[in-house]
């Protein structure tokens, strides 16, 4: 748990933009909104 001034989810995504990237690569077809919201998790939660 990193306590940092990760008040917006600009920082979040930054921060593990790495494995958003990964993510994204693995799923091509982002486009969905069901995607989205998963790739989303994945970097809410890290940065949570």
């Amino acid at each position: 748990m990193w306590r940092t001034k990760s008040s917006s989810e600009s920082d979040c995504i930054e921060q593990v933009g790495v494995v958003v990237e990964e993510f994204k690569k693995l799923i091509t077809d982002c486009s969905n909104l069901h995607c989205r919201a998963r790739s989303e998790k994945i970097y809410f939660v890290l940065c949570r």
